[in-house]
């Protein structure tokens, strides 16, 4: 459960799934970093929460795999719901062995990388997977197309999106944190520092954008393997004053109250949830045009669309931004409204919930009409 995007999503659905018709547990299949949300699962008993320690991740950890069986076996859950490919590919394996009689799993994103052993494992283990859920339609497609499953076997039901009360967090101690004084517009971008976030790419537009724009600063707030390669690149090209690196991610929400934009320069995304989660803060997104990103964002309304991969486009958007005397309120508010429309959290948990019961009651008829036949 360390600070990210699917664990965030995991967080948002136990947080939100109704108690009165379900009951929760959450298995991790190893120990989380000191910045997780496990601080905030104090609405789960402490009792449904349980931590394996998968030795080095290997999925030849026969002890730890040994024990979540048995834990499997002895809970006797109705339904298990994995999430990423570890667990994906170890519990949803396992589950089927002790005969769970509902089995779940969620595609987060497009992933291309994906070696051909994890793809042949992932369309074997659709045969006794009873839904795959993922976020939007493209990633429905493209799972469908790399692992010859059906498009049937996919719900699309997007993922719910939180933010932090505005009201209890405070702007003067993270504008303190920023180490930046007030004035000019603030870019921020938050998410794991790695390749294919395209933080690179922001970095080098925003350096030819402050010259023209001296009073323009970029703020970066996450963790992740990419951070000592950033700071390398900031320091080198002497961009300490405008563009800072903060590794905070469990504050990272907090930091969309003092931004004037939200960039998102991305490579690939599944459901971009930090988009979604910057409009219900009311900040209008620059963003790359990602498949579906389309449904969410309306260029020149409440953000804009740049061609993904290209320093080129993304300057232009931030120059358009900082040049144009552009109505930053009209955006805000129309960011808001798309957020109002769009990302119903409580619709979004129903449907999820109807998903669940459909599947059960299913099971349930099924199990009958075997008894009977018996």
């Amino acid at each position: 459960m360390n600070i990210g995007g699917a664990p965030s999503v995991v967080f948002a659905q136990i947080k939100y799934l109704d108690k009165e018709k379900f009951e929760p547990h959450l298995l991790m299949l190893y120990p989380s970093k000191e910045a997780n949300f496990l601080k905030q699962l104090d609405f789960l008993p402490k009792e449904h929460i349980i931590q394996f320690k998968l030795c080095n991740r290997s999925i030849f950890d026969i002890s730890t795999l040994r024990n979540i069986y048995r834990y499997l076996r002895r809970e006797r859950f109705d339904v298990v719901y994995t999430h990423l490919f570890l667990a994906n590919f170890l519990v949803r394996m396992l589950a089927i062995i002790a005969r769970v009689p509902i089995i779940l799993s969620f595609e987060h994103s497009t992933y291309f990388n994906k070696s051909s052993w994890q793809i042949i494992a992932d369309r074997i283990l659709a045969k006794w997977t009873d839904r795959i859920v993922v976020s939007t339609q493209e990633v429905a497609d493209f799972t469908s197309t790399q692992e010859y499953l059906p498009g049937e076997l996919f719900s699309v039901i997007r993922n719910p999106v939180t933010i932090p009360v505005q009201t209890l967090v405070d702007e003067n101690e993270l504008w303190d944190l920023t180490g930046f004084d007030r004035g000019g517009v603030l870019f921020l971008t938050i998410g794991r520092f790695s390749e294919e976030k395209g933080q690179h790419i922001l970095l080098e537009a925003a350096m030819r954008v402050h010259v023209l724009n001296p009073k323009s600063k970029f703020l970066i707030v996450g963790h992740g393997p990419q951070e000592g390669i950033l700071r390398g690149l900031v320091s080198k090209n002497n961009m300490d004053e405008y563009f800072r690196i903060l590794h905070m991610p469990e504050r990272a929400k907090e930091f969309l109250y003092i931004a004037d934009w939200f960039v998102l320069p991305s490579l690939r995304e599944g459901q971009s949830i930090v988009v979604e989660e910057a409009m219900l803060a009311g900040v209008p997104v620059i963003t790359s045009a990602l498949p579906g990103m389309g449904q969410v964002v309306t260029a020149g309304e409440n953000g804009f669309l740049v061609e993904t991969g290209n320093v080129e486009s993304l300057q232009s958007a931030l120059s358009c931004v900082l040049n144009e005397g552009l109505d930053r309120k009209n955006f805000s508010d129309k960011a808001l409204l798309t957020a109002e429309k769009l990302l119903n959290t409580d619709d979004r948990m129903r449907r999820f919930e109807s998903l669940l019961l459909s599947l059960y009651a299913d099971k349930k008829r099924s199990a009958v009409n075997f008894s009977k036949t018996q």
